[in-house]
């Protein structure tokens, strides 16, 4: 599967002892797409059921929101499709698991939609971004539109009233 422009991706270091483990899930010495990556938000998402879909998300220009995302318990599906009309990697989807086994954590760039559906009861992900979210920014791409093809693994059990309401593909940031 093609990868997308300017998307990281990093295996975090499990470091385990008696009482639990350790893991560092960001530093900006790793970052190589920016120089300088300044988080000012961070949320988490905490999914009740296996199914539920999240997505597909992005923020509108003059926003230039860098996502890091981190699935902290449980696993998820997670899904990215570039919007950038003049990138390389334009209309291409990424699709890839995340859990707190795996140990992974994907830096996404400005245009790039991101989603998720959920693998597994009581999933956690960690968001952080490098601009505060304007919902007058907010744009979705329909989750379940037939251009995308997106191979969602499970029957989907919920998905919100405004990812029911998303864009059809094509559009572009």
């Amino acid at each position: 599967m093609k990868s997308i422009q300017n998307v990281e991706f990093f295996e975090n270091q499990l470091i385990e002892d008696g009482r639990g483990y350790f893991r560092r899930i960001f530093s900006s010495l790793d970052a190589v797409s920016t120089e300088t990556i300044n988080f000012v938000q961070s949320s988490v998402s905490f999914n009740k059921k296996s199914g539920t879909v999240r997505g597909m998300h992005y923020q509108a220009s003059p926003s230039n929101e860098w996502k890091y995302v981190t699935c902290l318990k449980g696993k998820i599906f997670d899904c990215l499709v570039d919007v950038r009309k003049d990138s390389s990697t334009y209309g291409i989807t990424h699709c890839f698991e995340m859990s707190e086994e795996i140990g992974l954590s994907v830096l996404i760039p400005p245009g790039v939609a991101h989603g998720f559906q959920t693998q597994v009861d009581e999933t956690y992900v960690h968001y952080q971004m490098t601009d505060i979210h304007r919902p007058e920014l907010a744009r979705r791409l329909l989750w379940n539109d037939v251009n995308l093809n997106i191979p969602w693994p499970l029957d989907v059990t919920s998905v919100s009233s405004l990812d029911l309401k998303g864009e059809k593909w094509p559009v572009a940031y």
